[in-house]
């Protein structure tokens, strides 16, 4: 399973910037207590709900982004709005540096020596010198 940090990921949890989990979980609380009828008092309210539904179950996602790069987190920096997280590559020194948004970081809970894995989709990548 491969957690995303974008504002606008559709994993589960989040839908759009402002969006907070507990609005997703409240529309799934709903239908799942539709659908359990007259069980619905044994049925607890909020995230506790996934866990007592077997039957929903989370697949692993698949990306069209090509360039994938495992390894583990090295340093994560939080600033006020950004952090700068490295990613030292598995097999060598080579390390990714990534600049995203501090609420994205923290909601992954990322920490150095975490494994994780870099998604490089871009057109181009311009590096100038003078």
């Amino acid at each position: 399973m491969i957690t995303t940090g974008g504002a606008n990921r559709r994993n589960g949890t989040r839908f759009g910037p402002k969006w907070e989990p507990q609005r997703l979980f409240a529309d799934f609380d709903r239908s799942a207590r539709r659908w359990a009828g007259k069980r619905q008092h044994q049925l607890a309210r909020g995230p506790m709900l996934v866990a007592k539904l077997p039957v929903i179950r989370r697949t692993a996602m698949r990306l069209s982004t090509r360039n994938q790069l495992k390894g583990t987190i090295a340093e994560v920096a939080l600033g006020n709005v950004m952090a700068i997280v490295k990613v030292r590559l598995d097999g060598g020194d080579q390390v990714i540096t990534s600049s995203i948004t501090k609420d994205a970081a923290q909601e992954l809970g990322l920490k150095a020596g975490q494994p994780a894995t870099v998604f490089i989709k871009s057109t181009e990548v311009t590096i100038g010198v003078d």
